[in-house]
């Protein structure tokens, strides 16, 4: 193969990371996504979106005390980041804060379909 071509195709290969420029950080930014976000309720889940001027989505996640222990929270934790790491490049430009119930189950999870949703009466 010719180094030109490998190069190219790599190019137009999307990556799949889940770097720092792609987490929300800071009290300031997850006190903003909590005031003037949209809260939508999906389940067992709470996702809280709002349009950032980033030209990227970027995830928080807060996961309570009483959802479970300590390694069920950061196992919840590691699913949620994975779930976002590979839809990351669908999503539009926002914020996006997930807060999951005690009796979330991360197999439901479909991030898209979530973000993009239209809250409904039956969801809140």
């Amino acid at each position: 193969m010719d180094g030109r071509v490998l190069a190219e195709e790599t190019k137009s290969t999307l990556r799949l990371t889940f770097s720092k420029k792609h987490r929300l950080r800071g009290d300031r930014t997850f006190h903003r996504v909590f005031e003037r976000g949209e809260r939508r309720r999906v389940r067992d889940l709470t996702v809280i979106v709002l349009k950032n001027d980033c030209g990227y989505a970027r995830l928080g996640i807060s996961v309570p005390k009483r959802v479970g222990d300590a390694v069920m929270r950061n196992r919840i934790k590691r699913q949620l980041r994975e779930a976002f790491r590979v839809v990351q490049h669908e999503l539009p430009a926002v914020d996006v804060v997930l807060i999951p119930r005690r009796e979330f189950h991360v197999s439901e999870l479909n991030i898209i379909e979530w973000v993009r949703l239209k809250p409904t009466e039956n969801d809140r």
